[in-house]
């Protein structure tokens, strides 16, 4: 041992291993663990990359261990620290993770990296691709024009409205479109409008429909009927039947006022002066002043039937017969002693074909006729397009009672 001690060398190495025993006595080593915030920065240069940040509520802080004696790092603080979480290191939407900067220790002990562990050392983000495309806008209208009207063009401006957001919920929208009300509507009107985007499923995506705003233009038109005008009487023996034209209808456009007071349009007249044929020719639609024809020409096609006369024969009984005029005071009694009687009748063989002789008026004016035997004028009346041929007559017996 004496000589041990003699030993210089050893000695010098048993005093420091004693001091340092004494030191870790005196200041003992120990950990202290700081919840120390992150500092964002250049959050907003993703959407300079078309990135975005799905998951705001992404991790805030981090665990920073130190490492030392007490008297060391009892003074340390995680305000002593600085630590950045930079955004401008995401290069693509499909990284899953940022890694947090080294941290920078703001205080007077002095420290060194190895004395520190930080946990964790990169925050989880979720990330998606921002993606923008055109969606044409969709006019759509709601309730009923005033009777007769019809819209005749709709409009949106602007024609096209982009939309900007995740890829995924870009690629979900279906369509983009944008209601108007047009109960009781008689005119033209432009209207500023909210759109609604919607998805495949046809719901409403109100994330994407917010301060979305279209100027919408409705043209409207009234549609009335083209009526012909028949102008001459036919041949002898013939008559006119029906007519027609195509278009049998049109639209046409002008002041809100004037469109009110038009119910339908009148052809150019069409003379069937003696015709005995059908007659198939073209006329002018005639226009009031103001009014335009909508997509369609003046020049319209007009078909007048001309048809032959045909006669037909009918008979009436005396009991269809109506006594006219006879003496209120009952004194008097009549007695038709005609118990039927022939008629002949010339018309449209249409109309003949559904006249009966209970749609005649026929009737005896027997007006100052006392006793005795009458051949008096049988009246008949018909409608007005057939015609009676010749005249008729019954014998009527008058006796007092």
């Amino acid at each position: 041992m004496n000589r041990l001690l003699k030993n210089s060398i050893t000695l010098k190495i048993i005093s420091i291993m004693l001091a340092v025993l004494l030191w870790f006595i005196v200041n003992p080593f120990e950990e202290k663990v700081l919840t120390v915030p992150l500092k964002v920065i250049n959050e907003n240069t993703l959407n300079d990359k078309g990135i975005v940040l799905k998951n705001k509520n992404y991790l805030r802080s981090i665990a920073i261990t130190i490492s030392g004696s007490k008297e060391k790092i009892k003074n340390i603080s995680a305000s002593d620290f600085e630590v950045m979480l930079d955004f401008s290191r995401i290069q693509s939407a499909s990284e899953k993770s940022l890694t947090v900067d080294t941290p920078v220790y703001l205080g007077t002990e002095k420290l060194s990296l190895k004395d520190l562990e930080i946990k964790p050392k990169a925050i989880a983000v979720d990330l998606g691709k921002i993606e923008e495309n055109p969606f044409y806008v969709q006019v759509e209208t709601t309730g009923k024009l005033k009777e007769n009207y019809e819209i005749i063009s709709k409009s949106a401006i602007p024609h096209t409205i982009s939309l900007q957001g995740l890829d995924s919920l870009i690629n979900s929208v279906a369509a983009v479109k944008v209601y108007v009300d047009v109960s009781k509507l008689d005119r033209n009107i432009t209207v500023k409008k909210e759109c609604r985007v919607y998805n495949k499923k046809g719901e409403e995506i109100p994330e994407l429909s917010r301060k979305l705003y279209a100027d919408v233009k409705l043209e409207v038109a009234k549609r009335v009927p083209v009526i012909p005008i028949i102008k001459g009487i036919p041949a002898k023996n013939y008559i006119g039947g029906d007519s027609n034209v195509k278009p049998g209808d049109v639209l046409i456009t002008g002041l809100p006022e004037d469109l009110a007071g038009i119910n339908s349009l009148e052809t150019m007249p069409i003379d069937i002066e003696n015709a005995n044929k059908t007659i198939s020719t073209a006329s002018l639609v005639k226009l009031p002043e103001g009014i335009r024809l909508v997509n369609a020409s003046r020049e319209v096609a007009v078909n007048v039937a001309i048809e032959q006369l045909v006669q037909k024969s009918f008979v009436i009984k005396k009991e269809d017969i109506k006594l006219m005029n006879t003496e209120i005071d009952n004194s008097l009694k009549y007695e038709i002693q005609t118990l039927e009687l022939k008629v002949e009748i010339k018309g449209s063989k249409k109309d003949l074909e559904t006249l009966e002789t209970e749609n005649f008026m026929t009737s005896v004016d027997v007006a100052g006729k006392g006793p005795g035997t009458y051949q008096l004028p049988l009246k008949i009346g018909l409608p007005d397009s057939v015609k009676l041929i010749g005249e008729y007559s019954i014998d009527i017996k008058v006796d007092t009672r």
